[in-house]
């Protein structure tokens, strides 16, 4: 006997049927897969070119060559070059020093020959010059009140004729004072000595350094003491036909 069916339900109005609902939904969506990020790569520093080398030439690159096996075979052997012997001189040494000599030989036959004649004739002239400056000096630097006009003469007698023209502007002041007080001015050397020319060194210039004191009577006043005035003078004594003639007179 075959076995009873089973009552079936009834559908619903509208309801669809299982096989129906099956077939219209949608299937589940699956999960996709993220692309994974590729690490990017930074560019690297651009290395600079290499400059090549440049172009050796045939000639060139024999020269080196050459010096290479001078080198080795120098080593090889151990020979060297010759030295020089102690005392000896590259020939470019001897004639600098040759050309150093000269020079300072002429310079110092310049220097000779502009103090006309070499150390003996300077030294002879500088001791005349000094000799004359001590001897004018005590004369021009002494006076008296009453005696002025043989006191100019003698003065510039002793004076070249530019010197003796600028004594005669200081003359008259002279007259002035030394009538008014009555008084005379004795002068003494002490010393006198050619001043250190340097370069500038001449037999026929010479400046000389006076140390002169000048005592000053007054009349009326002979019991007392007199006054003693120490001075230093630098005088120019130049030699005209022969004489030493003073050209100027400083006062320190």
């Amino acid at each position: 006997m075959s076995e009873p069916r089973k009552p079936q339900r009834r559908r619903i109005a509208g309801e669809r049927s299982a096989a129906d609902r099956s077939a219209s939904t949608p299937p589940s969506p699956r999960a996709t897969p993220r692309p994974v990020a590729r690490p990017v790569r930074r560019p690297l520093a651009e290395e600079p070119a290499s400059t090549p080398p440049p172009p050796t030439s045939a000639s060139g690159r024999q020269r080196t060559q050459a010096a290479a096996e001078d080198t080795g075979s120098e080593r090889s052997t151990g020979a060297r070059r010759p030295r020089l012997p102690v005392g000896s001189l590259p020939w470019r040494m001897i004639i600098a020093v040759i050309v150093l000599a000269l020079g300072l030989g002429l310079a110092g036959w310049g220097a000779w020959s502009l103090r006309g004649g070499g150390e003996a004739a300077l030294d002879a002239a500088q001791r005349q010059a000094s000799r004359a400056a001590g001897e004018a000096a005590e004369t021009i630097f002494t006076f008296s009140h009453d005696d002025l006009d043989d006191h100019e003469e003698s003065s510039k007698a002793l004076m070249t004729e530019d010197f003796a023209e600028e004594f005669d502007k200081v003359a008259p002041s002279l007259r002035d004072i030394a009538p008014q007080r009555e008084f005379e001015v004795q002068a003494q050397v002490q010393d006198a000595g050619a001043v250190p020319c340097g370069d500038d060194c001449s037999t026929e210039s010479v400046q000389v350094l006076v140390f002169v004191d000048q005592v000053r009577l007054i009349a009326g006043q002979e019991d007392e003491a007199p006054t003693v005035l120490g001075n230093r003078v630098t005088m120019t004594m130049v030699k005209e036909r022969g004489t030493w003639l003073v050209d100027e007179i400083q006062a320190l």
